[in-house]
């Protein structure tokens, strides 16, 4: 089994530099540990804890509502309106806020894990992997049937597939567990479930609407198929992804001057153009260690994901000068994709911009689609 959004060689020299613990490495070293040391403690969560209203009475069944539907004024009891951008706080989202602490936890404890060569953090993320998709008494079911629901109006949304964001990442964490031989049973038990969810995100209805939506939703779903189909070594399947990725998303998504028009008529324009970005980063990656070499890729008119990032280059030098609607103030911190823009696209102004936009904070910071940037390549500085 290889790792599928890094190679072998960066695991293993990123391993070597950490256990060195010289400069930067130092501050990696404690960080993740620390960090590793509070994890064992959090969880286990399972979709089982938190009753919900799922239209199937399923406890087994993920199910939140979406976050920008709100009560109509107008008709107090009735369905449910749209307001583009602002979360309704109230609406349930435990087990949306599970999956993410899952994500998050088990990524880390298979970071520090394998990085500091110990294996009861591995071995709790094991644990809190069975919990959530292993044991029948608390597994999720491999779908997203009741994701993002409207209450009188829809029982789920072909929108909530967008939640497997976090099966990614988990994809991610999987591939440091697989180094080893002492947890093969619930691997393959992961990858059961795996497989039983991307038949469902591929053949079923909701499915195929979500690769139809023509935003970062369609974008994030490519993605979502692209990771598994790498992880369960499903070529076919995968170079379906890497064709839709250039035919649909870059062919249809992407303006000729580099814009994503179907985000930037959004409330919140810039933070959903750097979102579809981010799943653009991810797939290109996939592609690149497969011999594919999607960054590069442009259209006959020149589109491509180069454009793209070059588009929103100024504004992330300068986000005050967005010209496009942002509703909640956000000013970017670096990015993902922008650190792999510098070293396979040769753009090194993107690492000059990352460091200015780079938070005062830890550098283990798990708010990035494959977790610290630290870990992943062309970080500057180390």
């Amino acid at each position: 089994m290889s790792f599928i959004f890094v190679s072998h060689d960066f695991v293993n020299k990123t391993r070597l530099n950490i256990k060195s613990t010289k400069g930067p490495w130092g501050v990696i070293y404690t960080e993740l540990k620390q960090r590793a040391d509070k994890a064992m403690l959090k969880g286990p969560w399972s979709v089982t804890y938190f009753p919900s209203k799922a239209a199937s009475g399923d406890p087994h069944d993920y199910y939140y509502e979406a976050p920008y539907w709100w009560p109509n004024p107008h008709d107090p009891n009735g369905p449910y309106v749209r307001r583009d951008g602002l979360e309704r706080p109230d609406r349930h989202k435990e087990h949306w806020l599970a999956f993410q602490e899952l994500s998050n936890t088990v990524l880390l404890l298979c970071y520090a894990g394998y990085y500091l060569e110990n294996k009861s953090y591995l071995q709790r993320a094991v644990d809190l992997l069975k919990v959530w998709f292993l044991d029948l008494k608390t597994r999720m079911n491999p779908h997203l049937k009741y994701a993002e629901a409207v209450p009188g109006k829809w029982t789920g949304k072909c929108t909530g597939i967008i939640v497997l964001r976090q099966l990614d990442r988990l994809v991610h964490a999987l591939c440091f567990l697989h180094e080893y031989p002492d947890w093969q049973k619930e691997l393959e038990g992961m990858a059961e479930w795996i497989e039983e969810c991307l038949a469902w995100i591929l053949n079923t209805q909701r499915g195929k609407k979500e690769s139809k939506l023509g935003n970062n939703h369609s974008a994030w779903w490519v993605t979502h198929v692209a990771v598994y189909a790498a992880y369960l070594n499903k070529g076919n399947i995968l170079q379906n992804a890497f064709n839709f990725y250039k035919d649909v998303v870059v062919s249809k998504q992407i303006t000729l001057s580099g814009a994503l028009p179907r985000e930037l008529i959004r409330t919140k324009a810039f933070s959903y153009s750097l979102f579809n970005l981010d799943a653009q980063t991810l797939l290109c990656e996939i592609a690149y260690l497969k011999g594919t070499n999607l960054w590069k890729y442009k259209t006959t008119e020149g589109k491509g994901i180069e454009s793209a990032i070059r588009f929103l280059l100024p504004y992330m030098d300068n986000p005050n000068s967005w010209p496009y609607k942002q509703i909640d103030g956000f000013i970017p911190d670096e990015q993902i994709s922008l650190q792999y823009a510098a070293i396979r696209l040769g753009l090194n102004e993107c690492l000059d911009i990352n460091i200015r936009r780079r938070r005062k904070s830890n550098v283990i910071r798990f708010g990035d689609p494959l977790g610290p940037l630290a870990l992943l390549p062309g970080y500057p500085i180390l």
